[in-house]
Order: C-alpha cells, then structure tokens, then sequence
C-alpha cells in the first residue's frame, strides 16, 4: 500500500443488488472523471465519452458515482465507498506475488514491474503480449468463487502500443485456471491499431466497442450481479454497459480460482509476431 492520498474516477458505476463474498476491506469506487493526487502530484483529468449501445432495448446504462481511496501507509488499510460487492484493493507498490504460467515465452513478457506507466505511483502488473500457441496467465491463485457471488473488479489500464500485425484475444479478470470461464473483459485486434473490447460473463459474451490502443491511462469497472442477473463493464472513453445474465449462463463459477491475465492459445502464432504494450494497476476485486 502506498502513502498518500489518492483520488481515482473509474468511470460509470456499478452496482450489486446483493451481497458478496466475506472480505473485509474497502476500496475505489467509481466517476466520469479521472484524478490522482499522490506524494504532491496531480495527474491530468480525462472525461469518459459515451458510444452508440445497439444491445437489447431491457438493458439499463449504469450511472456514475465519486470515491475517494486513502492510502495511508505501507501496509495500511484503505478507506472509501465501498465496492458493489466485498474486494479488496492491490496497489501493486511490492510484487504481489502473483502465479505466473509458461512466462515469459517469446514476445510474451508481462507479470510485475516498477514502473507507473498506467497513472499513480511506481508498481503495477503488465508489458508485451503476443499471439502464442501456448497458454500463458498472470493471476492471483488464491480467489475462491462460489456459485451465486455477486463478482466485481476495478481499476486503470494503459495500452501502451499495438503494432499492426498483432493478432489474439486476452482476457481480463475473473476465471478458472481448469475450464477458462471468464468474469471480466477480453481486449483483441482490431483495424487501424485499435482493440475490441468485449464482455463476458461464463458463456455470455458480447463486443462493445474499439479502443484507442495508445493513449492515456483509463478506469474500468465490472460487476457480475446476480440478485440483478446482469453483468456490466464500464471503460473510460469507451464506455458502459449492463446486459442481463441469467445464473445458466454462469454455470461452474464455482470454479473461478484465479484474477488476472489469461492468453490463450492460438494456432499458426508465428505468422502473428505483432505486440502489444498493456499495463494495469490500482486494482480492486472480489477474493
């Protein structure tokens, strides 16, 4: 944990009707803007962009609501609004001590590092990824996921580079390190060196929008409710959206074990050496 206070805006808010599992801290909440003040420094203010939402006319677009983080010394605690279900924050200051599979391999080249190039102070997950014919994750092993739990993450991500011959899905957030269900979103190629970006929710899955793959850091947010029975995803100048999702649809959460990057393989990686530079920090999530 890192001194100083912190105020981070992670875009729409979203909401869990119901409970969670039992963790025990608070953590970064959610707005349209984004500002952090740490050790003297302000960064810039970016404003979240709305895009067209051509889902089904039931969804509801979520709304937007301000946090404040309060880091105050190593290995404090975190004050705030709280998350729509139980998480708890990793500001990425130490290695975390994360599992790493097959790393690094080829182009492939991510886990901790030093540096801030996401926003915040210096520490935070990511580096280069390519194609591979080899499964590859970074993740913290030691979530534990039960059927009917209200899942949810957030936090700054900084896609740094993408060069045109790039070409693989990777996702982030929630899954199973035996059956790669996903909680979370999944970041892809894209024309003219932008990424789709899309949702999932075990076998729910949807493509939202494209994004910019260089640019400034931006907040994101996801929740999996399932008094609601919706999954949303908000990322800071793509934009948000809620999409209902029915408990079939993740069946086997139960079996979610891990939080982190996940790349799966592809065939014929050779002829896709392209790279991209992805950088994560200031992550809260359910454990």
């Amino acid at each position: 944990m890192r001194a100083g206070l912190v105020t981070i805006a992670l875009g729409p808010a979203l909401g869990c009707a119901g409970g969670g599992m039992g963790s025990t801290s608070t953590s970064i909440g959610v707005s349209s803007t984004v500002t952090a003040t740490s050790d003297g420094s302000t960064d810039s203010d970016a404003t979240t962009t709305g895009f067209a939402d051509t889902g089904p006319a039931e969804s509801s677009e979520v709304g937007t609501t301000t946090a404040v983080l309060d880091e105050t010394t190593a290995g404090g605690s975190e004050t705030g609004d709280s998350l729509p279900c139980d998480a708890m924050i990793e500001t990425f200051a130490a290695d975390p001590g994360w599992t790493a599979v097959a790393l690094p391999h080829e182009g492939n080249a991510f886990g901790w590092v030093g540096t801030a190039i996401a926003g915040g102070n210096a520490g935070e997950i990511g580096g280069t990824l390519q194609r591979s014919n080899t499964a590859l994750t970074y993740a913290d092993t030691t979530v534990a996921i039960a059927a009917g739990d209200c899942v949810t993450a957030t936090g700054v991500l900084a896609a740094t580079m993408r060069d045109d011959n790039f070409n693989t899905g990777l996702g982030f957030g929630h899954f199973s390190t035996s059956t790669g269900m996903l909680i979370g979103f999944r970041l892809a190629e894209a024309n003219g060196g932008m990424l789709r970006v899309s949702v999932h929710a075990g076998a729910f899955e949807e493509q939202l929008a494209l994004m910019d793959a260089v640019g400034v850091p931006r907040v994101w947010s996801y929740a999996y409710d399932p008094v609601a029975g919706t999954m949303s995803l908000s990322i800071d100048g793509v934009g948000g959206v809620t999409r209902p999702v029915d408990a079939a649809t993740v069946a086997g959460m139960e079996q979610i074990d891990a939080f982190g990057l996940s790349l799966p393989s592809s065939d014929n990686a050779g002829a896709y050496p392209g790279l991209l530079g992805l950088y994560l920090d200031e992550i809260a999530y359910t454990r």
